[in-house]
């Protein structure tokens, strides 16, 4: 299972991250086949989408880079986008949604990921961004 690995650049457009987030949900459904872990595939699918949709609206980047890899029981997502470091205060409280009239512009897309995945992680470097997500997947068989 470890020498399945998907690799994709692409120019920033929202009609992009759809193509790559089909071919990740589809890898993903390949390696992970036990039906106990559709649920959470889609939630790791959907915060890697999530962090493609940001990219593209807010990197400025002229090229994002993804990667899907797996070990053992557990699922990564790397983007890497060229430009500004973001800010990397990772750590967000999901927004109380009973008052739309309080609700914050921005934040929504961190805090969204992190409820889908186990873990974050952020560098930047050489003038990249780097993001990593992690998931870990049941694998029975």
């Amino acid at each position: 299972m470890n020498d399945k690995r998907l690799n994709i650049a692409f120019e920033p457009d929202f009609k992009n991250v759809d193509k790559t987030r089909v071919a990740i949900s589809k890898l993903c459904m390949d390696v992970f086949k036990n039906p106990e872990s559709k649920h959470l595939i889609e939630d790791f699918c959907l915060a890697a989408t999530e962090s493609m949709n940001n990219a593209v609206k807010h990197s400025g980047a002229k090229l994002i880079e993804v990667e899907l890899f797996f070990n053992g029981r557990e699922a990564f997502f790397r983007i890497k986008t060229e430009g500004e470091k973001f800010d990397s205060a990772l750590k967000r409280l999901m927004p109380a949604l009973n008052d739309t009239d309080e609700l914050p512009e921005r934040g929504f897309g961190i805090a969204i990921i992190q409820e889908l995945v186990d873990s974050i992680d952020y560098k930047y470097s050489d003038n990249r961004n780097v993001l990593t997500l992690r998931k870990v997947v049941l694998n029975k068989k």
